[in-house]
């Protein structure tokens, strides 16, 4: 009898096995497929300073490169913002995994002339997000505008990770700065450059900081949109009720997509992505440490192409007309 269930075991455990390789593979193989849509040029600067300020006709958006982390430069009609900043360097009671990556956005914003910057948002106040913050305010070389510092004050402190710490450094940083500080999000669109840009999950939502995150929606006007979902999850249904929200708007489907928190398991839900149903979506993350069930939302059940921004300084987006993007960098599914 125990000889035949331990048979019994292993034949479940060898079929369960054989099942995830093949899955895998065919995974991998329309992962690919889907990836050759878009011509992925090397990594590139298209110019720098004062003449790519004048010269440049394309809009772009940067995924730099922070690790798990988000850093996400806009730039539109010679106009430049920061949504979060990536990771923060070892601070008091606070835990990094990107030392000195604080210093290399620093030195990213200069190559490229993003020295003035029209507003940073800090998406919520993990430190993979808001970290960095205060060191790009207290650098001298570039300008800050405006600061949507936003905290809500989640109720769930065991999901908090010290955001009211990285909060207040963030608010000390720009009070020094005197850069002046926005802590209520527009409710209405705002212009930026040629783009037209929408905030979403703007109140506080009481499930964690997670789900307190800013959701950005980026309209260039020529056909062509983004979606940035900060690192909301599923949890508590919170991606379902935004993607009835931007359906009710008639703002899906859309035609890029950075994932919700890294790609990680509990966000991006099928019925989510499948909503949202994006042509490309960006991992703010190693494509290796995308969760295999998000990997498969997005590849199988949405079609969408899934690229990392893991690769030399990041990956670059412009966004073009008619659903076109052009990228520059990113890593090809593994």
């Amino acid at each position: 009898m125990v000889k035949r269930a331990a048979k019994w075991v292993l034949s479940v455990g060898i079929f369960v096995l054989a099942t995830a390789i093949i899955f895998g593979t065919v995974q991998v193989l329309c992962a690919k497929q889907l990836v050759r849509e878009w011509t992925i040029g090397p990594p590139v600067i298209l110019g720098s300073g004062e003449s790519r300020a004048s010269s440049i006709t394309a809009d772009c958006l940067h995924f730099l490169n922070v690790g798990n982390a988000d850093c996400i430069l806009l730039e539109s009609g010679g106009h430049f913002a920061l949504i979060d900043s990536g990771w923060g360097p070892p601070a008091q009671g606070i835990r990094t995994q990107g030392e000195g990556t604080a210093a290399a956005v620093i030195a990213y914003l200069k190559k490229v002339g993003a020295v003035k910057l029209d507003w940073i948002l800090a998406t919520h106040y993990h430190y993979d997000h808001a970290g960095g913050f205060p060191e790009i305010l207290a650098d001298p070389g570039i300008e800050v505008s405006l600061a949507y510092f936003n905290y809500r004050t989640p109720t769930e402190a065991k999901l908090d990770f010290n955001a009211a710490a990285v909060y207040h450094r963030c608010l000390a940083a720009a009070q020094d700065a005197a850069v002046p500080i926005a802590d209520v999000l527009p409710a209405e669109p705002i212009v930026f450059g040629n783009w037209t840009l929408r905030f979403f999950n703007r109140h506080n939502t009481g499930h964690g900081e997670n789900d307190a995150s800013v959701v950005t929606y980026i309209d260039n006007g020529l056909g062509t949109s983004a979606l940035l979902g900060g690192d909301i999850t599923n949890l508590f249904d919170l991606e379902t009720h935004l993607a009835a929200q931007l359906g009710k708007e008639g703002l899906l489907p859309v035609t890029l997509m950075k994932t919700c928190h890294h790609g990680y398991a509990v966000s991006n839900s099928r019925k989510f992505v499948q909503a949202v149903s994006a042509r490309l979506a960006v991992a703010t993350n190693w494509l290796q440490k995308v969760w295999p069930n998000v990997a498969w939302n997005y590849v199988m059940a949405a079609h969408t192409a899934l690229l990392s921004d893991v690769n030399e300084e990041g990956l670059i987006v412009i966004l073009g007309s008619n659903g076109t993007l052009s990228l520059s960098g990113g890593n090809m599914p593994v």
